[in-house]
């Protein structure tokens, strides 16, 4: 099962051209262009990790930041922000909020394949921890009488 990826980002160039690579790279990419779209994307989609804009029109990408960390099934699920604004005191809102990675634009698509993979990589999904305690579990029961 490939990993799904939500990318929030209103520029619809830089939005295909990412959909374009991640899902060449054989992720399931879901792209939205406003905040709303992503907060509702949160539920409906259930990301691996989401690729998030900062400046997105209706609400912003904070708002979907805040819904991401607020919801239980979400509050885990890795995020790397992607903005063209470098000041520290908003890289210190963004870093307060939870976020994974920060990249900055405009952003080499081959270093945000390898972060997106990195990240992925950090957060097993909920079928391989059950995987995992199930096998453990036979081992423990194959050893005992």
């Amino acid at each position: 099962m490939a990993k799904r990826i939500l990318l929030v980002e209103d520029n619809e160039d830089v939005a295909l051209a990412l959909t374009v690579r991640l899902a060449g790279a054989g992720f399931e990419v879901r792209s939205v262009t406003t905040a709303m779209g992503g907060i509702k994307a949160l539920d409906i989609f259930e990301p691996d990790l989401v690729l998030l804009d900062l400046l997105v029109p209706g609400g912003g990408g904070f708002s979907v930041l805040k819904a991401l960390r607020k919801a239980p099934h979400t509050r885990r699920v890795p995020v790397i922000v992607m903005t063209g604004l470098e000041d520290r005191d908003y890289e210190a809102k963004i870093r307060s909020l939870g976020v994974n990675a920060l990249l900055y634009k405009p952003c080499d698509p081959e270093a945000l394949l390898a972060m997106t993979r990195e990240m992925l990589d950090l957060v097993p999904r909920i079928d391989d921890r059950i995987l995992v305690k199930t096998r453990r579990r036979r081992a423990r029961n194959a050893v005992e009488p």
